[in-house]
């Protein structure tokens, strides 16, 4: 799960206001990327190939048990159907191994690029269809691929999430700083008028170049961000300043990750009520579905 969705209860709502809402008519679309296809996944097969692993834990990095979900491996929550990566939640009370981990009462499941694969700059396509149903969290992202997350330093990309609520809108950003909870963010959440993104497959894509960052649904372009220096990101707060000797933004390797969290702080109790076992069983579409990966090098 993406992991810098704490945000307090105020702050949550002042998103909500500035959601910004956008129709794309018959205007330009971007029909090719630019760059050498590198990386390509179509998810043919019946089991996950050496690129992917399956995350399982109760705990979730950042969430500790904020969340209402545990990522088993099972394939009830992760599993290959028709050449579909499908990542789905289920309502069911669930008892970890680790005598730690505390008991949730949902599971849902979580994919990530093996350890050895890891991309600085470049263009990231994927094809997916998200969720709906209360208090689900798409989410596809990077992170970092090589550094632990708490190495002083912490960088995330969501190249697309959605709330299970609103399937018109999707937030796309960057985060950067000291730790998953010392972060300064750029980002923006957009609705796509006559757009049900989990009612069909979409592209979503991000173009990662040295100073600049672009996302892309299907084509057309949606948010910008310019990083040329880290300081113009710590301005509201220095206390996020990594302690890491490279303060560079975002010139590490990072990874793709796919997952589908349940609750947490993106959905405080205040706008979207409480989440209970029985009214999950309503979900509409409890499900993220990966179609194909590609990765284009610049």
């Amino acid at each position: 799960m993406s992991i810098h969705t704490k945000l307090n209860k105020w702050g949550f709502i002042l998103c909500v206001v500035l959601v910004h809402c956008i129709e794309f008519g018959n205007g330009a679309k971007r029909k090719s990327w630019d760059g050498k296809l590198i990386f390509e996944e179509n998810f043919n097969g019946e089991r996950l190939g050496r690129n992917w692993e399956i995350v399982g834990n109760c705990e979730g990095k950042g969430h500790k048990d904020i969340n209402l979900e545990c990522f088993t491996t099972r394939e009830d929550n992760v599993r290959l159907r028709d050449g579909i990566l499908i990542i789905e939640a289920w309502p069911e009370v669930w008892h970890p191994k680790e005598l730690w981990a505390k008991s949730k009462n949902f599971t849902s499941g979580k994919v990530r690029m093996t350890n050895d694969l890891g991309y600085r700059y470049g263009t990231f396509v994927i094809r997916a269809r998200l969720s709906k149903g209360n208090h689900l969290l798409p989410s596809i992202y990077l992170l970092p691929a090589y550094q632990d997350h708490d190495n002083c330093k912490y960088e995330e990309v969501d190249i697309a999430q959605g709330r299970g609520q609103r399937t018109s809108t999707v937030i796309v950003g960057a985060y950067y700083g000291r730790q998953w909870n010392h972060t300064s963010s750029r980002k923006t959440e957009k609705a796509i008028r006559n757009t049900d993104f989990s009612a069909e497959f979409h592209e979503f894509a991000l173009v990662w170049k040295q100073y600049r960052m672009e996302w892309f649904v299907d084509g057309r372009l949606i948010y910008t961000v310019p990083m040329y220096y880290y300081s113009d990101w710590l301005l509201e707060d220095e206390s996020n300043l990594p302690c890491n000797m490279n303060k560079k933004l975002f010139q590490q390797e990072l990874q793709l990750n796919f997952g589908l969290s349940v609750g947490g702080t993106m959905f405080p109790e205040a706008a979207y009520g409480d989440l209970t076992l029985e009214n999950a069983k309503n979900w509409t579409k409890p499900s993220l579905e990966i179609d194909w990966v590609k990765i284009y090098d610049h």
